[in-house]
């Protein structure tokens, strides 16, 4: 995670909410920016709104966003030094989250904005190394899970993201040969366990702490449950291609057409909450 040219009144703030779970840097010029980007596993970037909406920076945050298009920017407007007129421009254009602040930095507020653009930037990443082969509502539906899935969550919660009740999605599963919402809510936390366990000197231990698991043998039971093997062979065959395709195997059931508005946050049946 890189801090480009942060004032030192609110340096202590990022580095509280940043925490210890990912390295954190400070930059001055663009130069830099770029090297640490480009070095960086899961980046992020952190800017804070100039006073300036025409100054040089522009340019330089152009060729960022030029040359590292899918790294998410978090802009921080304080204050007394950011211009309403280019917090609305960073808004417009050029960045994922605009945190406002009316005074001082709030740890709390850039740190709920940071877990977003995370989750955002991830599940992309994923969805375009698996190569998912999904009817375009169950494409949705899991897409949305994912944005859920670095911690616990429930059927109940599936069922809340597509706008349905809990009773009526696991009627449209059953109906349509599809696993059930609490198996697809096993399936989103193991894509995304996957993708963690692909990435090179990740542990299981680490894995399971990241996705909110109380154990890491709970990890482990689910990785069983759901494929056979262990997390040692998971990471040895691939994990997440191996989970991508066994999700795809357990899609048996083709979504009518017809039914494509009720998962994509559109019309409800009559009758559903």
């Amino acid at each position: 995670m890189v801090s480009w040219a942060t004032p030192d009144r609110v340096t202590e703030q990022v580095a509280d909410a940043v925490g210890t779970r990912s390295e954190l840097r400070y930059a001055r010029d663009v130069e830099t920016v770029c090297t640490v980007l480009s070095k960086a596993a899961d980046p992020c970037l952190i800017v804070v709104v100039p006073a300036d909406s025409n100054a040089p920076w522009w340019n330089e945050l152009r060729r960022v966003r030029r040359e590292f298009p899918l790294v998410p920017v978090v802009a921080l407007a304080l204050a007394g030094s950011s211009s309403l007129q280019a917090a609305w421009r960073l808004g417009r254009t050029e960045v994922s989250e605009l945190v406002m602040m009316a005074s001082t930095l709030d740890a709390e507020d850039l740190r709920i904005a940071l877990v977003r653009v995370h989750a955002d930037g991830v599940v992309s990443r994923l969805w375009a190394r698996a190569g998912l082969r999904l009817p375009d509502p169950l494409v949705t539906v899991v897409r949305r899970a994912l944005r859920l899935a670095h911690a616990p969550f429930t059927a109940a919660d599936l069922a809340s993201i597509t706008q349905l009740h809990e009773r009526s999605l696991r009627k449209y599963c059953e109906r349509h040969g599809l696993p059930s919402p609490q198996q697809l809510v096993g399936w989103t936390r193991l894509l995304l366990a996957a993708y963690y366990l692909d990435e090179r000197g990740r542990a299981v231990t680490e894995v399971a702490e990241l996705l909110g698991f109380p154990t890491p043998d709970a990890l482990r039971k689910l990785i069983v449950r759901y494929t056979g093997h262990s997390s040692t062979v998971l990471r040895r065959v691939g994990a997440l291609d191996d989970i991508a395709r066994r999700l795809e195997t357990a899609v048996h059931g083709k979504i009518p057409s017809a039914d494509l508005q009720l998962v994509r946050g559109g019309a409800r049946r009559p009758g559903t909450r």
